[in-house]
């Protein structure tokens, strides 16, 4: 929208119905939030058994149901460009473009730093990934190695750059002279947050304030705020709007490896302590943080915390994982994806 190009965003599970649509992304966070395990045997499961595109297995069948909407939409429409963020409407489009055929330029974008289970199954145009050190994941039979572009992660424009710290500070309520740890885990408040709380608020300073998000978890909100809600160096908060501000203002920064998540950090150069959540995707993001020098973490609630509580007193190895992150993210993902889309940018680095 910045450069006057109008855009349209659609749930892409939409097309099969409302219903199922509800249906998928509520179990989706069910089994995420309450059982990870299960959601990672789940993703091994799927990463050991190749995802068939034939036209008479069932998930073609069940995706040809929405095929024909998807067609009706971008025809009625006039779309020129689809973009896929998501596994299952690209591997749609991939079935519509295989029957149809229409003129529009497709395109999948990564928003993890692995090629997930499902990816075999996608022929699109295009393939955009988020860091050059994983592009050969994304490489198979058929697909041009020039159509494979380490662009950088999309993010929102609030996140490309660092604000004022001690101001930010201020603006939460928080002395500049304190350190201050940012505790979030995803929207869905996922991970063993409570049991790494209650180790936190035993052993942080009073020169130590906690900020911890909750997203819409407010289950995990409600029990945070009882247990402790009485520290005037610990702030609870539910779902917010102000996430760059919270990022400016912090000195480390306690999460699960969500792509989005350890991406916005990665540009704001904040150095991560990582929690190994869920199994699947989340699992190479922390491989890749980890490798980068942008992110430590530690087995089990306790050492997590104790984990925080001596990096976040050590300037020399908060600067060099600063370092680390901001030398990670200088791909200006969103202009990259855009100017090739366009063709106002002719593509010299794929794999």
């Amino acid at each position: 929208m910045e450069r006057g190009i109008p855009c349209d965003v659609r749930d892409g599970l939409g097309f099969l119905s409302k219903d199922a649509s509800r249906f998928i992304s509520e179990w989706h966070s069910r089994l995420y939030r309450t059982a990870p395990r299960l959601y990672g045997e789940g993703y091994n499961f799927a990463q050991k058994h190749s995802t068939g595109m034939d036209d008479d297995s069932l998930l073609v069948r069940v995706l040809g149901i929405g095929a024909g909407r998807l067609e009706a939409c971008i025809v009625s429409q006039g779309y020129t460009h689809v973009i896929c963020t998501h596994l299952f409407p690209a591997m749609m489009l991939t079935h519509l473009q295989r029957q149809r055929h229409l003129p529009v330029v497709t395109a999948f974008v990564s928003t993890d730093y692995t090629a997930s289970p499902g990816y075999e199954a996608i022929d699109l145009d295009w393939c955009f990934v988020p860091a050059p050190q994983i592009a050969g994941e994304f490489a198979r039979p058929g697909m041009a190695p020039d159509r494979i572009i380490s662009c950088g992660m999309p993010v929102k424009k609030a996140f490309r750059s660092r604000g004022d710290q001690a101001a930010s500070k201020q603006a939460l309520g928080i002395d500049p002279g304190h350190r201050h740890l940012l505790v979030m885990s995803g929207s869905m408040g996922c991970g063993p947050l409570k049991k790494v709380m209650k180790h936190l608020a035993k052993r942080a300073s009073n020169n130590v304030d906690i900020s911890v998000i909750c997203g819409m978890n407010h289950k995990l909100s409600r029990q945070l705020s009882r247990l402790l809600g009485d520290r005037k160096n610990i702030h609870i908060h539910d779902y917010v709007d102000q996430i760059p501000l919270f990022m400016d203002s912090a000195d480390l920064y306690l999460t699960k490896a969500g792509g989005l998540s350890v991406s916005e950090a990665l540009f704001k150069g904040l150095p991560m302590v990582l929690i190994d959540a869920v199994e699947g995707c989340e699992s190479h993001n922390m491989r890749y943080c980890l490798e980068q020098g942008a992110a430590r973490t530690a087995d089990g609630a306790e050492a997590i915390a104790d984990l925080c509580l001596a990096l976040i007193e050590d300037d020399g190895v908060l600067s060099s994982m600063a370092q680390a992150c901001q030398n990670t993210s200088r791909l200006p993902g969103a202009d990259r994806i855009l100017n090739c889309l366009m063709g106002s940018e002719v593509p010299r680095d794929g794999i």
